[in-house]
């Protein structure tokens, strides 16, 4: 008789069901796992055997044939032990076989028959409701079910003998949905509070418009000078997840095994990858296209410190996230789409030695010495960062004189109404597909309608256009930046004081001013 249950696979975010049978027969004693299983599903029936072994449990001395359906989807992982170890108990008439058909499993199992924890028991979970089935996973995972703790049948089990005793009637799986713990929507991460920065105030002003309107900012400025600590700084004054948001980051944390103990991700990404990192470390991939540094800042900062030491092709590569919002990997093997909507905070000195400007301490190659050292950030990566800004050095002698700025939360209050303003703005162009929360990642075709510039500040970018030879990118950006100067001040219409601050953000000459 064939036993089956349901298990998943990952196609980048999305889950998808197989349905693994299990059949014993007369014949010579085999154990053959088909279906394109890769390495880790093939070894399963080793791992298999010997936890049969530990409890007690011999394998019938007959043919066993798994067979993973469908049979030309590509399986990988070792969440596939359980599922094959209950289709097989049920094959052994230890399980009801008309109770398998109605779950999902999926965890890893341990030569003593413990059930250890993989990835993606989020998604599965979402799946398993879909698809009206309960969901069999290792119980050290039991967090994960927050989302579904009241609308399937949940079973946590620590060992495959719990299954048995529980579908036996011996010893009933029972959970206490007290001990899932309900994600605080307005936590966030340790952050720097902003007022601890001294001075820095045209450094704190961008941060606020950043994080208002969600844009790319590019910080330059000499060693010590509080770039780190201002991206740090960032976390506290952006707005709480959305519930909505809280799942998608959360899936993505699933699958990639980086969910641990959380029922949800409640903090915005905040990532920060070493200058070092390869390609497939950033923007996702390897042999089995996982996501990547840029997936996992999704909705949330990805900060680059030292950015132009980054590989050049490694930054370029970053150019079609930034616009579309997602990051397609293509393999001979696969082809996956993950989201990547992030906000690019990078960092970087002004030249190699990083006084460039600074008469006292700078390199005997200036000015050459910044000129390379800008080239290493090619112009369509430059073309994308929305604002741009010097962050000097402070003399010491000023540090105690300089008064206190508003704090994190202060400034975060105002960035929340700006975000609010947004939200209502972009409601009527929301599509099944996309959804525009902030003027960052508004369409041109929707700025043009939703923007409100009046006659001078019109006039003034205009004259801007034509003096610095702004690209078509450059010219929209300037206007997702204005607007967002104009949301901080509960403006309509974005009037010339907003355009001029949008403007000075603009990077037209760093250098100019050093080398004239």
């Amino acid at each position: 008789m064939i036993s089956r249950i349901s298990s998943v696979v990952f196609d980048g975010m999305v889950a998808k069901a197989v349905d693994v049978q299990v059949n014993i027969a007369k014949g010579l004693p085999v154990f053959n796992i088909v279906g394109l299983a890769d390495k880790a599903v093939s070894e399963s029936k080793e791992r298999v055997k010997a936890a049969f072994s530990s409890l007690g449990l011999a394998l019938p001395a007959q043919r066993i044939v798994v067979n993973l359906s469908p049979a030309d989807l590509n399986k990988e992982g070792s969440h596939f032990d359980l599922p094959i170890a209950l289709a097989i108990l049920g094959s052994m008439d230890m399980i009801p076989i008309d109770e398998l058909i109605n779950y999902l499993a999926l965890g890893e199992m341990a030569l003593d028959g413990d059930i250890k924890p993989v990835n993606g028991v989020l998604a599965a979970s979402i799946l398993a409701q879909e698809e009206n089935k309960g969901i069999i996973f290792p119980y050290s995972q039991l967090q994960e079910m927050y989302l579904v703790q009241n609308k399937i049948d949940i079973l946590p089990i620590k060992n495959i003998s719990n299954i048995i005793d529980h579908f036996k009637g011996r010893n009933p799986i029972t959970i206490d949905i007290s001990s899932i713990n309900k994600p605080k929507l307005s936590e966030i991460n340790n952050f720097i509070d902003i007022s601890s920065i001294k001075g820095q105030e045209s450094a704190k002003r961008a941060l606020e418009v950043v994080a208002a309107g969600g844009h790319n900012l590019l910080m330059i400025g000499p060693p010590g000078s509080g770039k780190s600590m201002l991206a740090k700084a960032l976390a506290g004054i952006l707005p709480p997840l959305s519930m909505e948001e809280m799942l998608d980051i959360s899936l993505i944390y699933s699958i990639a095994g980086e969910l641990g103990d959380r029922s949800l991700i409640s903090t915005r990404p905040f990532r920060s990858p070493h200058h070092s990192a390869s390609m497939p470390s950033l923007v996702g991939g390897g042999s089995k296209a996982k996501p990547g540094e840029i997936t996992l800042a999704h909705h949330g900062v990805l900060f680059l410190d030292e950015m132009a030491e980054f590989n050049r092709n490694i930054l370029d590569a970053l150019r079609q996230p930034i616009e579309d919002g997602i990051i397609s990997i293509s393999r001979v093997n696969s082809h996956v789409v993950y989201p990547a909507s992030f906000q690019l905070i990078g960092a970087m000195n002004p030249c190699r030695c990083g006084y460039f400007g600074d008469s006292d301490r700078q390199c005997s190659k200036f000015p050459s010495c910044a000129n390379s050292y800008q080239a290493k950030l090619s112009g369509p990566i430059l073309d994308r960062m929305d604002v741009v800004i010097e962050v000097p050095s402070i003399p010491i002698k000023d540090l105690k004189s300089i008064q206190a700025s508003p704090t994190s939360q202060q400034i975060r209050e105002k960035v929340m109404i700006a975000r609010k303003f947004q939200q209502a703005r972009y409601k009527p162009y929301e599509s099944k597909d996309k959804k525009i929360t902030t003027n960052a990642n508004a369409t041109s075709e929707i700025l043009n309608d939703v923007a409100l510039i009046n006659g001078e500040a019109q006039e003034l970018l205009e004259k801007a256009v034509e003096k610095f030879k702004l690209s078509t990118r450059g010219y929209f950006r300037i206007i997702r930046v204005a607007r967002t100067c104009a949301d901080l001040d509960s403006s309509k219409f974005i009037n010339k004081v907003h355009m001029l601050e949008a403007i000075g953000y603009r990077r037209m000459n760093y250098y100019q001013k050093f080398t004239n």
